[in-house]
């Protein structure tokens, strides 16, 4: 999953707040829904509930499937959708923070309060067969801006072919 919310919400409350900023964009329940449409839809999300790798204050994860624009880096875009989501949804937002912590692990993530980043932990909740750990918050990130695009997330989105997912 690319993102995780501590916000319980439907496609259609998604798609609806998220249209000014991400023309064409498609909130599917399941990726599997999203493969019959024709034209494929620029940006998708595909909604997952209750994500069993997060703790139970995470309500909901959905993966993105959108193809950018040459030189913008999806972690960057994804880390400002996340900031955005944040802000709009007055709640918790947790994305992939790789390269953001000290060192190569693939436990660092951003976690955006209402607009505010924090470096945070998440190698507690990988544990299969146990009970999910807490994500730890390591240390404020107060400049963390990545200017995706001057025109914002939906100027950063490649228009012309959309992107292939797998399901």
């Amino acid at each position: 999953m690319d993102i995780a919310m501590t916000r319980r919400l439907t496609a259609a409350q998604l798609q609806v707040q998220l249209r000014p900023y991400l023309s064409g964009l498609i909130v599917a329940p399941n990726s599997e829904s999203w493969t019959h449409l024709d034209p494929r839809p620029r940006v998708s999300f595909f909604l997952h509930e209750d994500p069993p790798e997060f703790p139970k204050r995470f309500f909901t994860a959905f993966s993105v499937a959108v193809q950018l624009a040459e030189g913008i880096p999806f972690q960057h875009w994804l880390i400002e959708l996340a900031r955005l989501l944040s802000v709009e949804f007055e709640c918790e937002t947790l994305c992939d923070g790789t390269n953001f912590g000290p060192d190569d692990s693939p436990y660092w993530s951003i976690l955006w309060n209402k607009g505010e980043a924090f470096l945070a932990d998440d190698s507690e909740t990988d544990r299969p067969d146990q009970e999910v750990g807490p994500i730890r918050i390591i240390e404020p990130l107060p400049h963390l801006d990545l200017q995706v695009s001057p025109g914002g997330l939906d100027d950063a989105v490649f228009s012309e072919n959309p992107p292939d997912v797998d399901s």
